[in-house]
């Protein structure tokens, strides 16, 4: 299988399971050791799966599941975006809520392509900015970073028993990141 193929598509009610098992073992690769293990041990796929149900299948609102789609047609993959939801940053009006790769898929482009994808749907939209949420200590933080994103603003959330903090990355010009990858929505 060549890695470096992959497609961006919107996903579907079918893809929640999918979706589910790459967000909870990405936390529990990604967090362990930086969040506690009381927390990650508690997350479950059929759980997961059925939040991705009620994301996918929200179609009141601007929010959008993005997918990264091999062509053996696993889940490489996803990304969550919409408007900023708090209404605390008016210069960011568009958020990547949530966006998450496969570990076997980490530097195959994956993570580009859904940024590139999520933006250009943004701008569609009249988002011409946008900011993600990410946890401090995590390593995608240096991706974004990569990307063009400025640390914004700074958070702190609770997890399990642990203080933990969260950065806010803020890109001014989200056109910036259309293009970062030849993946096409299909």
């Amino acid at each position: 299988m060549t890695r470096n193929r992959h497609y961006i598509r919107s996903a579907t009610f079918a893809d929640a399971p999918a979706i589910a098992r790459v967000h909870v073992d990405s936390w529990r690769s990604t967090y362990r050791g930086i969040v506690p293990d009381s927390v990650l041990d508690t997350l479950g796929y059929d759980a997961r799966a059925e939040v991705w149900r009620r994301e996918i299948e929200d179609t009141t609102s601007s929010k959008f599941v993005l997918v990264a789609d091999t062509p053996n047609n696993q889940i490489a993959g996803f990304v969550s975006a919409g408007p900023e939801r708090t209404g605390e940053y008016p210069d960011f009006t568009g958020e990547i809520y949530a966006i998450y790769v496969a570990d076997d898929w980490h530097g195959y482009g994956v993570g580009r392509a859904m940024m590139s994808q999520a933006a250009q749907n943004l701008l569609k939209q009249g988002h011409k900015t946008m900011l993600i949420w990410a946890l401090t200590e995590n390593p995608a933080c240096a991706f974004y970073r990569y990307l063009g994103g400025i640390p914004i603003a700074r958070q702190t959330i609770t997890a399990g028993h642990k203080t933990l903090e969260e950065t806010a990355f803020g890109w001014e010009n989200i056109a910036v990141l259309v293009g970062v990858s030849d993946n096409q929505e299909r």
